[in-house]
């Protein structure tokens, strides 16, 4: 039988008067790419927020790997890339390889211990950038940037991974070997992603599923799904919404 990873029931979110998120009931299996898009101000990153505990919901219940949030204790399962614009000051004077080390340090805790090393550079093996360790992360460049925070949201080895607007920040070529790393991650370790984009136009290239959101949710299944949903013709159009199939086939 499938593990949830992430199971989502009747949640809710308002934040003064407005109802931002209402009524989501959704799971996420391991194993799953799910691709969360939808317009401005549709919660997508509220979403994500409340999986990751860092919101309460106003209603509604959160469980990760079987435990509900309130209860759950077991983060290391979990990896975390926030939207880059947020994620790291360029400015900061620290390496690329004390960044990526951050990964492991509980808050409080002054430093990297030594058995942890290896962790740091099996990280950076994985995402090539072993060559530019010693380097400060302001002098990157945006693709390099973004490998980093990887390298950093995966030294754990987490069996899931929650990724908002990832490459926002980074050109269409960086951006396509981006992915390419992800759906590796994902098809080739088992890695579960659960990725927040508005580029609804190739997601379907790399997502297995996709949950699209407009404050409640609008569609959440596979692909196969998603081209005969009437509901994704009317918010698409039939041309677009071929597009979008086309691509994932």
């Amino acid at each position: 039988m499938p593990v949830e990873c992430v199971s989502v029931r009747d949640l809710g979110f308002r934040f003064d008067a407005k109802e931002v998120l209402k009524g989501l009931t959704f799971s996420v299996e391991e194993g799953d790419f799910v691709g969360v898009v939808g317009p401005n101000g549709s919660g997508k990153s509220t979403l994500i927020r409340l999986i990751l505990g860092l919101m309460r919901p106003t209603s509604g219940e959160i469980s990760l790997f079987g435990s509900p949030l309130r209860r759950f204790d077991e983060w290391r399962k979990v990896g975390y890339l926030p939207q880059t614009s947020s994620a790291v000051n360029r400015f900061f004077p620290a390496t690329v390889k004390e960044i990526v080390g951050l990964g492991l340090v509980p808050a409080g805790r002054g430093g990297i211990a030594r058995h942890d090393e290896k962790a740091v550079r099996r990280a950076m093996e994985l995402m090539d950038i072993m060559d530019i360790r010693n380097r400060l992360i302001g002098e990157l460049s945006g693709g390099q940037h973004q490998r980093v925070l990887l390298a950093r949201a995966l030294i754990r080895e987490p069996r899931l991974l929650i990724l908002d607007e990832p490459a926002v920040a980074i050109d269409s070529e960086i951006r396509g070997r981006f992915f390419d790393i992800i759906t590796d991650l994902n098809r080739k370790r088992g890695v579960t992603v659960l990725l927040v984009t508005h580029d609804t136009s190739s997601i379907g290239l790399y997502a297995t599923k996709l949950l699209y959101l407009e404050g409640s949710i609008v569609f959440y299944g596979g692909f196969d799904d998603f081209c005969l949903s009437r509901e994704m013709t009317d918010v698409f159009g039939t041309f677009s919404q071929h597009l979008i199939c086309h691509r994932h086939d």
